[in-house]
């Protein structure tokens, strides 16, 4: 009993100092019970169910600032990897451009498959992404499985995305040369 106590003590002091944080996640939550972060209650029945699987535990502040410090760092690093991709495909051009090749149809092609790459890896990655308002509850293996699928989800729509974009920027390209040879 002192450990429920104690549990809806703490949870009362959560609830107060994280209230905006709570709120914007719990808007997401269909449950009307709430969360075991809302509901110190419903963390109790959690612990009393005896399920063998422990989900990570937030216990502290610096619990929370490990999670937005890696949250930084994964923003971080996606957006380097779209200005690594835009200089690589800026490369290809100048490469063309050197060459003397058609480097305009090679400019409008690699700026639509990064468009259309670049869309389609966001939209991929936030859809799967969305599901780690759930993994809050989740076990470690769970967040590697949710961060795996995110990841590969990106990558595979991203390349359709690019593969998509090229061909109709391409298509687009020689039906304008041909209505110019008209």
């Amino acid at each position: 009993m002192m450990l429920e106590q104690n549990a809806r003590e703490l949870g009362k002091d959560f609830n107060q100092k994280f209230q905006t944080e709570i709120n914007k996640y719990i808007g997401r939550v269909k449950s009307k019970r709430g969360t075991v972060y809302s509901n110190a209650d419903r963390g109790i029945n959690k612990v009393k169910s005896g399920r063998s699987i422990k989900p990570i535990q937030f216990t502290s502040t610096v619990d929370f600032q490990n999670l937005r410090t890696f949250e930084m760092g994964a923003n971080l690093l996606g957006k380097g990897l779209i200005v690594l991709d835009a200089g690589i495909r800026a490369g290809n051009v100048h490469v063309d451009y050197l060459a003397g090749a058609n480097w305009q149809k090679r400019a409008a092609v690699e700026t639509a498959g990064f468009g259309m790459g670049t869309a389609a890896g966001l939209w991929g990655g936030q859809v799967v992404a969305a599901g780690l308002g759930v993994a809050m509850l989740a076990t470690p293996v769970g967040w590697v499985i949710i961060i795996g699928t995110a990841i590969t989800v990106g990558v595979v729509a991203a390349k359709g995305g690019d593969i998509a974009g090229k061909w109709a920027a391409n298509k687009a390209y020689n039906i304008g040369d041909w209505l110019n040879s008209l």
